[in-house]
């Protein structure tokens, strides 16, 4: 679904006063000109519109929200740095509800009204139905999303800032087999965006030695779901591993919950580690039974300032993933400075010349300006992890294990990093 993968992007928390305030004032505000005063008074630099584009309701507002909470933060960093070349940074919040039908007629409208420059987002559940308007207007756009459709692409408007979910896939793996589950079960639904992720599971987890003791699917939506918990127990795994969406998952545990309490653990994805999702199966069974693999923030300078920045805004730890979409800000933001200009070849360019070697390597918005100012070439490190974009413009990244206190909010127990899941990689081909 990854999420899209979803993405899922992860760690608990809320959007607070400072975030809502900063986003009334970055991504609401429009282009004005000074009326009055002197003829003389230099015009003001027009504002840069950039369009967050995601699920800001329906089943998966969770991942909007941690979207839009990265962007924001993103933004206000670069604005408060004197923004793009004498440009104020403006966020245009654009809700799809996760679905591709949605998303075409709300993105046409952005794209008609507030002409932005470049798009972040969405997830993978709407990229397949906007990727044609993508392509027809030559915008850049942030991919936020897991599908492994894009491993390859050829798509040069198409840049994604998260790590596919066949990453996603190897670290829900390589977990496992470090926590002695040899033998586990793998459920997902018949939902596109998951069917995506479960080969993959299924296949790096068999290449690291762990044996598929039943594969489950089951329907969205369903007000019973005891046949397939039938099939899955009867199979006797250690674990499972996989991912549902919180409606589903709520019905799907309470009704396993019934029968094995929670002796038998889930591994699931960034999409578990969602408020959400904790909400539909409950804290208690979280707490208990369920351990989460997401998006990393790694141990750098851009991790100690992403969470510093969303703390002081918020007075709470960042959302899971959200950093992914503050780093797709940031460099959106290197890559127009160092063009110095917004028009998509510009920025096309310009993403690569400030977030890949070689190039001094820099975390933050106002450091990696500085250096560009002064002629340097830069290498951009985010929150996220290195933004170095390969042949087909993805990226990788860290991962963090995660698990549900009693209260639901998410505490890291370890990270897998990027290094260890390219080891991985090497044993699965």
């Amino acid at each position: 679904m990854g999420a899209q993968r979803l993405r899922s992007h992860r760690r608990a928390g809320t959007i607070g006063i400072g975030v809502l305030a900063a986003a009334t004032l970055v991504a609401c505000s429009s282009s004005t000109t000074p009326s009055g005063g002197s003829s003389s008074a230099p015009a003001a630099a027009p504002d840069i519109h950039v369009a967050v584009l995601s699920s800001y309701t329906g089943a998966y507002a969770q991942i909007g929200s941690s979207m839009w909470a990265g962007a924001v933060v993103g933004a206000a960093a670069v604005n408060a740095a004197g923004g793009i070349n004498g440009s104020k940074l403006v966020l245009d919040k654009v809700d799809t509800k996760g679905d591709a039908a949605d998303a075409v007629p709300v993105l046409q409208q952005e794209l008609a009204t507030n002409h932005p420059v470049a798009i972040v987002g969405p997830t993978t559940l709407e990229i397949f139905g906007i990727q044609p308007i993508i392509d027809r207007n030559q915008i850049p756009e942030l991919f936020n999303g897991g599908s492994t459709a894009f491993d390859t692409s050829t798509d040069q408007w198409v840049w994604r800032i998260n790590p596919s979910d066949s990453q996603l896939a190897l670290a829900i793996a390589t977990y496992a087999i470090s926590k002695g589950v040899t033998n586990a079960a793998v459920l997902f639904t018949t939902e596109a965006s998951q069917q995506e992720l479960e080969p993959y599971l299924v296949k790096d987890y068999k290449a690291l030695g762990g044996t598929v003791s039943a594969t489950v699917n089951v329907t969205p939506g369903q007000s019973s779901y005891n046949s397939e918990i039938v099939k899955l127990l009867a199979s006797k795994p250690q674990a499972i591993l996989g991912q549902l969406d919180p409606p589903t998952a709520a019905t799907f545990f309470s009704q396993l919950r019934g029968q094995v309490g929670t002796t038998l653990p889930f591994i699931g994805t960034d999409v578990t580690a969602g408020s959400d999702w904790i909400k539909a199966v409950g804290a208690a069974y979280a707490h208990a039974a369920v351990t989460s693999v997401q998006g990393g923030t790694p141990t750098n300078a851009a991790g100690t300032e992403f969470t510093t920045l969303t703390q002081s805004s918020t007075g709470a730890a960042p959302l899971g993933g959200a950093n992914y979409t503050y780093d797709g800000v940031i460099d959106l933001a290197l890559a127009m400075t160092y063009s110095k200009n917004t028009t998509n070849t510009g920025i096309t360019a310009g993403l690569p010349m400030v977030s890949n070697t070689p190039g001094t390597i820099c975390y933050t918005y106002s450091t990696c300006l500085a250096l560009l100012k002064a002629g340097t070439k830069i290498n951009y490190d985010g929150a996220s992890g290195p933004m170095d974009f390969n042949a087909n413009r993805n990226v990788s990244g860290p991962w963090d294990v995660v698990k549900a206190d009693a209260t639901g909010a998410m505490t890291t127990l370890s990270q897998i990093s990027a290094d260890q899941v390219t080891a991985a990689q090497a044993k699965v081909g």
